[in-house]
């Protein structure tokens, strides 16, 4: 009877020493594949957003009545980055110019918001984009994103005071050029 005491005190040691390292790698992948999910899809929402405005750029402009705003922009990125908080998502638009590729000449940078936020976001922004200027084909603009990521891992860390970790930015870029 002393030797199965002994025996079940020792499977419980082993766990501990085993399980315990083993649940905390489990919870680790997870969370590490959470965030990967979470960049490949904040990239794939800005690279469609800005095929969106490549493709209806200068054409959608004057005389015809269908300019593309920021808050059109903004729905096109909400509705192609599924799992990701709106509210945590910063977008900047850049019209850049066309004589060295590289200069910045129109900025316009927003956060994203949702039914719970204020409606002072990119989802209101009535603004045109690309501005007049920058509108023509073969124009080039920059789409930036980022997003705020943070990861649950921080609730599992040992210790009696709070540790606190930090957050991710997660970012996401397109440079293209109008087609139409």
């Amino acid at each position: 009877m002393d030797r199965r005491k002994r025996r079940r005190g020792s499977a419980l040691v082993e766990f501990t020493f085993t399980g315990v390292p083993l649940i905390f790698i489990w919870l680790s992948t997870v969370q590490i594949a959470l965030g990967m999910w979470h960049y490949h899809t904040m990239q794939y929402a800005v690279k469609t957003t800005g095929a969106y405005l490549a493709i209806h750029g200068s054409g959608c402009a004057s005389p015809n009545t269908c300019a593309i705003t920021i808050a059109n922009l903004a729905g096109v990125m909400k509705y192609a980055s599924i799992g990701i908080p709106a509210t945590a998502l910063q977008m900047t638009f850049n019209a850049v110019s066309a004589a060295d590729h590289k200069t910045v000449t129109s900025t316009v940078s927003c956060l994203l918001t949702n039914a719970t936020t204020p409606s002072s976001g990119c989802d209101q922004n009535a603004t045109t984009w690309l501005p007049s200027a920058s509108n023509s084909p073969g124009s080039e603009f920059e789409i930036l994103a980022q997003f705020q990521w943070n990861p649950a891992i921080g609730m599992y860390a040992p210790g009696s005071a709070p540790v606190k970790f930090g957050t991710f930015l997660l970012p996401a870029y397109t440079h293209q050029m109008v087609l139409f």
